[in-house]
């Protein structure tokens, strides 16, 4: 093969690894490619996004939001506050309501990003009964999806569908 066939056979099969890199990204963003790999194509480290790509969760968490019409609630909102409180209240489908409110932890570390919502203060002698343990995720900058378990053990993924029990849609409301 000579030299002008060879660069075609290799822009070629670069051209093959970029396209199948770019779907990979849309079908699992949390993949990333190596900084300076042809595959990064100029986005040093960066994650791929969805296309409303959220900011960080972290930065996005603060504030209030509303709760979205759910299993359990017909309406409510949640305040996170920077200090790692929160406050939270829904109306429920019976009319009643019910609020909580205490510190939060948010470990966006994790895979997915967990949330924690303490009843009072984290830590405190039996905050592991009350708690919600929860999932986090950013659908954008004005949605959030929170999922927790009612047996008290973490979820490791979110549900198929946006009605399972536990499922919480948050839209920004500040």
């Amino acid at each position: 093969m000579n030299r002008i066939g060879f660069q075609v056979a290799l822009l070629s099969l670069t051209m093959f690894a970029a396209v199948v890199h770019a779907q990979t990204a849309k079908e699992y963003p949390v993949l990333r490619a190596l900084p300076g790999s042809v595959l990064s194509a100029g986005a040093e480290g960066k994650e791929a996004k969805p296309e409303e790509a959220p900011k960080d969760l972290a930065e996005l968490l603060p504030g209030k939001w509303q709760i979205e019409p759910n299993k359990r609630a017909a309406s409510g909102w949640i305040v996170f506050n920077k200090n790692g409180t929160y406050e939270m209240h829904e109306k429920l489908k019976d009319g009643t309501g019910v609020g909580r409110k205490g510190q939060y932890k948010l470990d966006i570390k994790a895979t997915p990003a967990t949330l924690d919502l303490y009843l009072g203060k984290a830590g405190a002698p039996g905050s592991e009964w009350t708690a919600l343990f929860g999932i986090v995720r950013a659908l954008s900058d004005k949605k959030l999806e929170f999922y927790s378990s009612s047996d008290g053990k973490r979820p490791k993924a979110f549900p198929e569908g946006k009605t399972a029990e536990g499922m919480m849609i948050l839209v920004r409301a500040d």
